[in-house]
């Protein structure tokens, strides 16, 4: 039955045993209406209801799909993203190692596995989201420590950098001083060279030490020679000091070289912490040091005799200390200027003065 004022089918209420147009709401009785036609406007409700739920299911399902579709979108974005940003931190880290650590061929292949097992933990992870296999999951958890490990191998390597492990940035000098020194065989770890003095560190065995002496040796530098069994201490032709070391607990060599005195007509420097310190009698000296709280000083052609007599100028200058007649080496201290001084002997008549301030 049609309503009279819209012509929409309108629907039974039992209850109040009239007919109800769903939009007006207007009503009819049930009276002069045939069972089959009753009958009939029944079905017709059944049927818009079950349209209306078809409908409203539909438009609920075409939603989900909207929104799983959107998620879906945002995932495959979201691992995208990751994946750029594991290549790029495998890229970052393969470039900072390649200039730090010296065996460039293990860490290139060290930084392609570690891409790999990232790229395979990320296809694994999109796989099991759709077939929920147990064994892709397990893969990815796999990857995924592994590349943690590799992560530690990374911190590991460059702590030992730091704590002097082996560095690209260290290099044999090819001129000035030191490039005449032969070039470790062991992997080296450390060098810095400046004009006065050049020190480098590698790894070698006592073996390794005793070849390295011995070629020191053959390029020159065995004057005045004092070797142990694990040191070696000698000069060259211009003077250079040369200095070897072998350390049994690390296994590493120390060389250390510093450039020969540069002399000059003797000149005793203007400065305050020398006022109270005698002015030696001498022909030539060289200033190996000069700063706010001491100063050293070398002095040339100075004999036995004129050494032990500037010792004694100083103790007369009140600078207490032991000295023994014969020795090479005077410390003293001026409690009232607050001042030492040590004075060495040492070889080619040479005297060295060593002024600085003292707490006490």
């Amino acid at each position: 039955m049609n309503c009279k004022n819209c012509n929409a089918v309108m629907r039974v209420d039992q209850e109040r045993k009239v007919f109800v147009c769903p939009y007006c709401e207007a009503t009819e009785p049930f009276d002069g209406v045939s069972k089959a036609e009753l009958q009939g406007m029944l079905h017709d409700a059944i049927r818009d209801v079950r349209k209306e739920s078809i409908q409203e299911a539909q438009k609920n399902f075409q939603n989900q799909a909207n929104q799983k579709n959107a998620n879906s979108a945002g995932q495959k974005a979201k691992d995208v993203i990751i994946l750029v940003l594991q290549i790029i931190f495998c890229i970052i880290v393969g470039f900072f190692s390649f200039l730090i650590f010296t065996d460039e061929k293990a860490v290139g292949f060290i930084s392609l596995f570690q891409l790999a097992l990232m790229i395979t933990a990320i296809v694994m992870k999109k796989k099991h989201r759709v077939s929920r296999n147990p064994k892709q999951l397990l893969v990815k958890r796999i990857c995924l420590i592994l590349t943690g490990i590799l992560v530690f191998f990374w911190f590991g390597a460059l702590l030992h950098e730091f704590d002097g492990g082996s560095s690209k940035y260290a290099s044999w000098p090819t001129q000035g001083l030191g490039s005449d020194l032969p070039k470790p065989e062991g992997k080296l770890k450390y060098t810095s060279s400046t004009t006065s003095g050049f020190s480098a560190t590698f790894s070698a065995k006592k073996a390794d030490y005793d070849q390295y002496v011995k070629k020191c040796k053959e390029c020159g530098y065995s004057i005045d020679a004092e070797e142990t069994d694990d040191s070696y201490l000698a000069y060259d032709e211009n003077d250079n000091k040369l200095s070897v070391e072998y350390s049994k607990y690390s296994d590493d060599i120390r060389v250390d070289l510093d450039k020969g005195l540069t002399w000059r007509d003797f000149n005793w420097p203007d400065s305050e912490l020398l006022n109270s310190v005698p002015v030696p009698t001498a022909e030539k000296s060289c200033l190996d040091e000069l700063s706010k709280n001491g100063i050293s000083i070398y002095v040339g052609e100075v004999t036995r005799e004129q050494f032990e007599a500037y010792v004694q100028e100083c103790i007369n200058a009140g600078f207490e200390g032991y000295f023994r007649n014969g020795s090479d080496n005077f410390y003293g201290s001026n409690t009232k200027e607050k001042k030492r001084v040590k004075v060495d002997f040492q070889r080619n008549s040479q005297m060295y003065i060593d002024v600085y301030e003292s707490s006490y």
